[in-house]
């Protein structure tokens, strides 16, 4: 019999098969399974210091091929969501170049995680309206939350049964009549988005979950412009998370 220890493992060694390395002359590229705004994986770099400290960078790949993209990063909204991040998943950036530093093994393994996960978010900046001049479609839902009074918590680290970290948008606890809710916001919730996160929701379901506590994993989808694809509306109810469509305001209020 089946059990959810088996389907993460297996899961983890899907992620494995898919990373692969190249040996450059100064540095080693490691290709990921994850994809940019162009559909193409996205490669981080190492570089190892002479003390073992080791550097990880995109290579200056993201912001240039945003740029190339058409998006002006120059916008003072832009500037500022792209400090938000880089403060969200300790990036740090030099001459277009994100990067993060781990001063010993122990940290590599959160800090590709993070580099990872912040190059999906800059790249996520390609899909901000111009319609939102005052803010992204991430400070929209948390207003929304706050104005109906949800009372969570906004932007929470979690540590899952790996030990790694995930960033969160919004997390409420649990009740007698509510499970323990763990919120994502995805601006663009394409199939590759919304797969990505199958390794947090079993990462984190397998660390909180107890005897009296279930937890609901759940991603708020915007739908403003685009309808949410079937694709991914299927692949989430596989995974045992829930799509809820920005617009399905009837849903929104019953995650309460």
């Amino acid at each position: 019999m089946l059990n959810t220890e088996d389907l993460l493992a297996e899961s983890l060694k899907w992620y494995e098969k898919r990373f692969s390395i190249k040996d450059l002359k100064n540095a080693s590229e490691i290709v990921t399974p994850f994809v940019n705004h162009l559909n193409d994986r996205i490669s981080l770099f190492v570089e190892i210091s002479d003390k073992d400290e080791i550097r990880l960078s995109d290579d200056g790949i993201t912001l240039n091929e945003l740029e190339l993209s058409g998006v002006d990063m120059s916008v003072p909204t832009r500037q500022r969501i792209l400090k938000d991040i880089m403060k969200n998943y300790d990036l740090q950036i030099n001459d277009n170049i994100l990067f993060t530093v781990a001063q010993n093994q122990t940290q590599f393994a959160q800090k590709k995680y993070n580099l990872i996960q912040g190059i999906l978010s800059v790249c996520d900046i390609l899909f901000t309206s111009k319609n939102y001049v005052t803010g992204i479609f991430n400070e929209e839902v948390l207003e929304y939350l706050f104005d109906n009074e949800f009372g969570g918590t906004p932007s929470p680290k979690l540590i899952g049964d790996s030990g790694l970290t995930h960033q969160l948008d919004y997390s409420l606890g649990a009740t007698k009549k509510r499970p323990h809710t763990l919120i994502k916001f995805l601006n663009q919730p394409n199939f590759t988005e919304v797969a990505a996160q199958k390794f947090i929701s079993d990462d984190l379901k397998k660390k909180m979950e107890t005897q009296k506590v279930s937890v609901k994993y759940v991603i708020i989808g915007n739908d403003q412009k685009n309808h949410i694809p079937e694709k991914s509306l299927i692949a989430a109810k596989d995974m045992g998370i829930d799509l809820v469509p920005w617009s399905d305001k009837s849903s929104l209020l019953s995650l309460k």
